[in-house]
């Protein structure tokens, strides 16, 4: 069957028309595949249209990652599919459930991959180059398999182009096998990797940053708290060879760290629209941005506004009384949420800055301040429940002159310690239990809540972690049959119906 690559410009976008049913889409422009890798650019070309694939994944991110959890709630006028989320009882008929965009992208990375060996032997790219195209699509390889791993709970990790295995070949592999394998594709892209050399660029292309932060995110899953530890703290600290020579790229020590950039009332700068403008390049690790200008949009502003949109979501009761106005100034009402016209409670996050209705809100997927209580998260498992807190509260020593403002310390609020009576397990576990609800106040509604309460109940060995938090959010008279649900993790997870 001759096979085909599909290219279009603005946006570009970039899939495999093949036999398969789950990646198979109809579009009238394509060019034989044979003539679309001859160059360093036609692969380059080509690797920029998987990215734009990555846009059919933020609806679901959202929906799984917050609609599932206790943060985000679904209005009575939620549409039947959003409610399963809020519920977390699924039909096959749900659009939003489906692996399919996931599959995309690791399809057509998969053939791409094995195109530029064949391009590297024709000797149109040199070694150097292949080297820094397989580590990005390596890289993107395993950001589609750890997406779905934490949303399906299982998944095929698939290597070889499927029109060489067909839709029936290869069986769904388990948490620690697919870890494993993502870690395999993560370990050598590090090695092979240099990255692109515009800021600008690393935002909305997996970075050699984000190599770092995914390595430490799988490490995170397995439980080697050590190695995911120094992953995300060479990414916030940065000040070795492994991301540039010492005393170069001055403004590159900047990033990631937490400073003044977004202190205080700036801090809801991190989500204006033109964020490259403000310089969000120093918080954001992985942006799906998308733009109106080029018909791309998605349905977040949509579902979370109640002017010009359908509000079919909202902030819960409990995140409600963490982001209140005494308590929470700069990250609270009027910035993550805020009430409108008639008093109804939205998210905001996805509306600040914005023209109502636009609907070309972006999706950070990953930030410097979740890789800093990420970092807190795996200090504390190890014994280092200081470092831990003062991550949190006012931020650490990073050496050479460099130190953090700490996650609570950028929006002014005081440090919280626990008492000298916590000791022990219960001190390590009251330390987990505060990054989780200062997890929520800084990161919620952008897509990571359902996922940070799974990994910690599942560490503890303990599913009232997330049963209590995610059952409260129901009317009274349904939490008990929702917590009881919850308390099985057979129901943590998103089916794949086939």
């Amino acid at each position: 069957m001759k096979k085909y690559v599909l290219l279009l410009i603005l946006p570009i976008l970039f899939v495999m028309a093949s036999c398969e049913d789950f990646i198979e889409i109809d579009q009238p422009d394509v060019v034989e595949q044979d003539q679309n890798f001859e160059d360093l650019q036609t692969v380059r070309s080509s690797i920029m249209g998987i990215y734009s694939v990555f846009a059919g994944t933020v609806e679901s991110q959202f929906l799984a990652g917050e609609v599932r959890a206790d943060l985000v709630n679904a209005t009575p006028g939620a549409n039947y599919f959003i409610r399963e989320f809020n519920t977390s009882s699924f039909s096959p008929s749900n659009p939003y459930i489906s692996p399919k965009p996931y599959y995309k992208i690791i399809v057509n990375a998969n053939e791409i991959l094995g195109q530029i060996d064949k391009t590297l032997s024709s000797g149109a790219i040199d070694t150097s180059e292949y080297y820094g195209l397989r580590g990005e699509l390596l890289s993107m390889r395993a950001w589609a398999n750890l997406e779905m791993l934490k949303m399906y709970g299982k998944c095929k990790y698939i290597t070889s182009p499927m029109d060489e295995m067909g839709t029936s070949t290869g069986g769904y592999l388990e948490k620690d096998s697919v870890l494993s394998l993502i870690l395999n594709d993560l370990e050598e892209a590090d090695t092979l990797y240099v990255g692109v050399n515009k800021a600008e660029w690393e935002r909305v292309r997996i970075s050699r940053f984000y190599i770092n932060v995914l390595l430490g995110e799988a490490y995170l899953e397995k439980g080697m708290f050590r190695k995911a530890a120094d992953k995300f703290f060479e990414v916030i600290r940065k000040g070795d060879d492994r991301f540039g020579p010492a005393g170069t790229d001055v403004a590159y020590y900047h990033k990631f760290k937490l400073t003044s950039k977004f202190a205080n009332d700036n801090w809801k700068k991190i989500f204006y629209k033109n964020w490259l403008g403000v310089g969000a390049y120093e918080e954001y690790l992985f942006y799906i941005g998308f733009s109106s200008q080029y018909d791309q949009t998605n349905k977040l502003q949509d579902w979370t506004a109640s002017s010009h949109g359908s509000y079919q979501v909202k902030p819960s009761d409990w995140i409600t009384g963490q982001l209140n106005d005494l308590d929470d100034p700069y990250r609270g009402m009027g910035v993550s949420i805020k009430k409108d016209w008639d008093h109804n409670l939205i998210i905001n996050k996805y509306n600040i800055s914005r023209a109502a209705g636009i609907g070309d809100a972006g999706l950070i997927v990953n930030r410097a301040a979740k890789v800093h209580l990420m970092l807190a998260e795996c200090y504390n498992r190890l014994g280092e429940t200081d470092s831990a807190l003062m991550i949190i509260n006012k931020g650490i020593d990073l050496g050479s002159g460099y130190s953090t403002l700490g996650v609570r310390g950028r929006v002014a609020l005081p440090a919280i310690t626990p008492a000298d009576t916590i000791v022990d397990e219960a001190l390590v576990n009251w330390v987990e239990d505060l990054i989780l609800d200062e997890s929520a106040r800084e990161l919620a509604f952008e897509g990571n809540r359902w996922y940070d309460l799974v990994r910690i109940a599942t560490r503890r060995n303990d599913p009232a972690v997330l049963a209590d938090r995610v059952a409260k959010k129901f009317p009274i008279d349904k939490q008990e049959e929702m917590r009881e649900k919850f308390m099985d993790p057979a129901n943590w997870y998103i089916p794949i119906f086939e």
